[in-house]
């Protein structure tokens, strides 16, 4: 698409002229297993959700981070995958829209940087909860979690 933009700037053309839609088998396997894995994503995510606004015992600071966990993933399946999909059939328009660029650049690091923050914050708490067992309730406080989850999105 760079080389695309270059030729397009070199003609002096008033509009880009359209590319034709990319529909290699490839793309299209590779379209099929994002749908899915999105589909699967949003029931189990859902289901996640459910039990933690359903059930009182699951509000532990543990739980919270995987509650924050479903939703950092519901994100990624319900906004950004369906932007990759679409990124693969019309790349050209992404290119001609800068909002639609800035947005799905900001979606695209947001959501999947926010699961992979959550499960190193996660990680981090099994450990402390592994090494130090009586200090746990001490260090590892629900106050303390939603600090973590308001500052990764900061």
């Amino acid at each position: 698409t760079l080389l695309y933009t270059i030729k397009f700037e070199a003609m002096n053309y008033s509009s880009p002229p359209e590319a034709p839609p990319i529909s290699t088998p490839l793309d299209q396997i590779t379209t099929v297993i994002i749908l899915l894995l999105m589909i699967c994503g949003v029931h189990f995510n859902l289901l996640v959700l459910y039990l933690f606004g359903k059930r009182r015992h699951y509000r532990l600071p543990s739980r919270l981070q995987l509650f924050c966990l479903a939703v950092d993933d519901m994100g990624t399946a319900l906004l950004v995958e369906p932007l990759v999909v679409a990124m693969f059939y019309r790349g050209d328009a992404f290119e001609r829209s800068d909002l639609l660029c800035r947005v799905f650049s900001n979606l695209l690091h947001v959501f999947p940087w926010g699961s992979i923050i959550s499960l190193i914050v996660l990680s981090f708490t099994r450990v402390v909860i592994v090494i130090y067992p009586l200090a746990y309730k001490v260090w590892v406080t629900r106050q303390r979690i939603m600090h973590v989850i308001l500052a990764k999105y900061v």
